[in-house]
């Protein structure tokens, strides 16, 4: 399990990092608070626990699994949660804001040597743009979510049966963050959807 993959510490916020540990003589891969990890210079003793790398990757196995298992349900809320997003008057927006430049620099060219007036013109013309960005990357994200959810949707369409092993691929995939807390694990898709790894092996 590479360092990249993103786990948060249900206690402190703070991140954990992949160590290896050897533990009277045993090895072994875990995962740890850096908060814990660096107590001494960071001030904070976070009592956020260690969790082996192997339970890790069951949690990612499972919540796989249960989105694959689960699909027919999971995806179409997926979608209609994505589309009540995209769906917006992106273009009609965009018409607004063209059209609302246009009249301010035509107001501009009217203006004048009335600075006052120019300054104020000037501004609202600055904030248009600003919005006219912001609408652009609005809508580029709505694209990126749509191009999540055609790609979950792809992945569990091509399983045709649940997964036994863990794979870095999957995990960039799908997996946006996992959190750990004391009695369970939640494992984030990059949707937004989660689930939840117990101790007991219960998913809900």
């Amino acid at each position: 399990m590479a360092e990249k993959l993103f786990l948060r510490c249900g206690y402190c916020g703070d991140i954990y990092h992949r160590i290896k540990w050897n533990n009277r003589g045993c090895k072994s891969t875990v995962w740890r608070c850096v908060s814990r990890v660096q107590k001494k210079s960071r001030g904070i003793d976070c009592p956020a626990r260690t969790i082996h790398e192997e339970d890790l990757q069951a949690a990612v196995v499972t919540a796989v699994n249960d989105a694959w298992a689960r699909k027919d349900v999971v995806l179409p809320v997926l979608k209609a949660n994505v589309q009540s997003v995209v769906d917006g008057d992106t273009d009609e927006r965009l018409a607004a804001v063209d059209q609302a430049l246009r009249d301010k620099q035509a107001e501009l060219l009217e203006a004048g040597k009335d600075q006052a007036k120019i300054d104020e013109i000037g501004n609202a013309i600055v904030a248009l743009r600003k919005e006219r960005q912001n609408i652009l990357t609005g809508a580029a994200m709505n694209t990126e979510l749509i191009e999540r959810l055609d790609d979950l949707a792809a992945f569990l369409d091509e399983q045709t049966e649940a997964i036994t092993e863990y794979s870095e691929v999957m995990v960039r995939r799908l997996i946006a963050k996992i959190t750990v807390y004391d009695e369970k694990l939640t494992v984030e898709f990059k949707l937004g959807w989660r689930s939840m790894w117990m101790h007991n092996g219960i998913w809900i």
